[in-house]
């Protein structure tokens, strides 16, 4: 899935991102909305199966999970 593909590209650039200047209080949450955006609001306005776009919420809310429990180590 695309999905997925874009995803692990944000969780490299945030690692990155978080690695050089550290954590801020809305890790990641630029890039949840961008991901909401193109993959969830899209598809509705286009009819996109619900499976797909309850698939596109499930992978995107895994990945909020993931931004506001990352820690550098």
């Amino acid at each position: 899935m695309f999905i997925e593909t874009a995803i692990k590209k944000a969780k490299v650039r945030l690692i990155k991102q978080a690695e050089k200047n550290g954590l801020c209080e809305n890790f990641g949450q630029d890039e949840v909305r961008t991901l909401e955006k193109k993959y969830v609001d899209f598809s509705k306005v286009f009819g996109d199966s619900k499976r797909l776009v309850e698939s596109a919420k499930n992978c995107i809310a895994v990945f909020d999970e993931w931004c506001m429990n990352y820690t550098i180590k």
